[in-house]
């Protein structure tokens, strides 16, 4: 609860400094304090999460596993027929670009041109990107583990489009016979538009996830009342924000 209370008072402190603040200045901020603000959320949003299911994870796979295996493999055979590659260039390549600026230097800029020669420290002419930044986010984690590579952003919508399958199994799984689940993971990957969207590298995956994840956390918000669930809800809805535009 006081965590809740503590995300409430920082989210109405950074409304205020958005209507106070110069334009100049919140320009600024944004670029070089971005970065730290959609980290934050998100480990808020994961710890969250983690202290809510850590405890059933072991038995949730062990019970469902054939559905994580369907989801899996077919993800594989989406990625074998349909290749990724780039659909959505002026969106995907400046995405791409954002994460990798939050990958070398913690800033939410989006490089246009610059040069990068020999050993020197790389010069870029920068702007800002109207685009969220949670997808950046998590495709600059994929730099820090691989090296950066335009290409990252196929690895996220990949691990996204498995969890997307996944958790619309559990939430159908909740209301009705398992076999209907399992007809709903079959259903989705069928879907045109999704496999449009996982094999590209734009933030539409992510999207649908975090849109799917919130319908499933309602949903166990009317019916356990759980004050835990509540705030993971509420967590979710600001990850979702950083999403798409539509997503606000």
């Amino acid at each position: 609860m006081k965590k809740l209370v503590i995300l409430i008072i920082i989210i109405c402190a950074s409304i205020l400094a958005g209507i106070l603040i110069p334009k100049k200045s919140i320009y600024f901020i944004f670029e070089y304090s971005g970065y730290y603000f959609i980290l934050v959320s998100f480990l808020l949003w994961v710890v969250s999460l983690l202290n809510l299911y850590s405890s059933k994870l072991k038995s949730l796979i062990l019970q469902h596993w054939p559905a994580l295996l369907l989801c899996t493999t077919l993800m594989v055979f989406i990625f074998c027929m349909a290749p990724p590659k780039f659909k959505i260039l002026n969106d995907e390549t400046n995405l791409i670009g954002v994460s990798m600026s939050m990958y070398r230097s913690k800033k939410v800029s989006l490089p246009i041109q610059g040069f990068n020669l020999d050993f020197k420290k790389p010069e870029y002419k920068n702007t800002l990107d109207k685009r969220p930044l949670l997808y950046p986010l998590l495709v600059s984690f994929v730099h820090g583990l691989r090296g950066y590579s335009a290409f990252n952003g196929f690895v996220v919508n990949f691990i996204c489009g498995i969890l997307v399958l996944f958790i619309f199994y559990l939430f159908i799984y909740d209301h009705f016979p398992r076999i209907y689940a399992l007809l709903s993971i079959l259903i989705i990957a069928s879907l045109p538009n999704f496999v449009i969207w996982v094999t590209s590298s734009g933030f539409e995956t992510l999207n649908l996830l975090f849109i799917i994840i919130t319908i499933f956390l309602f949903n166990r918000v009317i019916v356990t009342r759980n004050i835990q669930q509540a705030e993971l809800l509420f967590l979710t809805l600001v990850l979702v924000s950083q999403c798409r535009y539509e997503s606000v």
